[in-house]
């Protein structure tokens, strides 16, 4: 609950609501993936790449069959100018769900 609230004060402009919330969610479950992620997507969007990088890594050690974690992982490399990386990361998620959809283009 902790978590999906975080997302929601992230999406709402609350980032500081938002990591105190993913904050304690990870405190009370530090060994879920799921929650790292989100933690990792929460600093990526306030523009904090590298811890944002650092939630990844533990996402992707916790559970390293997570394509969502690789996909975020790949972003933030994307953005910070990590080519290589970025396209590693984003092979890798699309290797594990390759069916997933997270955009689509066109009407």
């Amino acid at each position: 609950a902790y978590a999906d609230r975080g997302l929601a004060k992230a999406m709402k402009g609350d980032p500081a609501g938002s990591a105190a919330d993913v904050n304690t969610a990870v405190r009370l479950r530090p060994k879920d993936a799921a929650l790292r992620m989100k933690q990792g997507y929460i600093l990526f969007h306030q523009g904090k790449f590298q811890v944002a990088l650092a939630a990844s890594d533990q996402a992707i050690r916790l559970d390293p069959n997570q394509a969502s974690a690789y996909r975020e992982r790949g972003f933030v490399h994307a953005l910070i100018g990590n080519s290589d990386a970025a396209l590693s990361d984003l092979d890798h998620a699309a290797r594990l769900a390759p069916r997933v959809r997270y955009w689509t283009v066109g009407p």
